[in-house]
């Protein structure tokens, strides 16, 4: 934010997100696992492809970062990833 950037995409200091601190904070990993997403994958596509494609992909899917793998609060709940 102190930056001006919409999104940890827009981001030039860094040539991935794994080295930036702010966006790697453990809190954060220990999210990403719970929940089984991934915030890195999530920041890739939009640099790769745009913030409209990114957000079109995600409405499409209901998600609100993208999924590695069912979470356990889905496989509880008889939900797969992707429905």
């Amino acid at each position: 934010m102190e930056n001006n950037y919409f999104s940890c995409a827009d981001c030039k200091k860094f040539t991935s997100v794994e080295l930036c601190k702010k966006f790697n904070p453990l809190s954060i990993k220990v999210g990403e696992y719970i929940s089984c997403t991934s915030r890195q994958k999530s920041i890739e596509m939009i640099k790769d492809k745009g913030l409209a494609v990114f957000v079109e992909y995600m409405v499409s899917k209901e998600w609100v970062t993208i999924k590695t793998k069912d979470n356990f609060l889905n496989k509880k709940l008889g939900k797969k990833k992707g429905s």
